[in-house]
């Protein structure tokens, strides 16, 4: 990634996070270690998720609902090998 593009990303990050925050307000410092690093977490966390749709999909992993409804992810292998020992 370029400069440009990299100075481009950040500014758009900014501006997403004061779409969704429009109070918000902010010292350099801060908008480096909360703004940006939530608008990050965020777009991680939906990576994430479907890495583990894509995962789920193609038999590599296995997803378990429990009783309260939070879901757990982990190997197919690990209900298998769990019951072997």
């Amino acid at each position: 990634m370029t400069q440009k593009k990299h100075i481009e990303k950040i500014a758009s990050e900014i501006k997403q996070y004061l779409d969704e925050h429009p109070f918000a307000a902010d010292n350099i410092d801060g908008i480096t270690s909360w703004w940006l690093l939530r608008q990050r977490l965020k777009e991680h966390r939906n990576n994430v998720e479907e890495a583990l749709l894509l995962l789920i999909t193609n038999g590599s992993i296995r997803q378990q609902i429990n009783k309260d409804g939070s879901q757990i992810y982990m190997s197919c292998e690990h209900r298998h090998h769990h019951k072997q020992q």
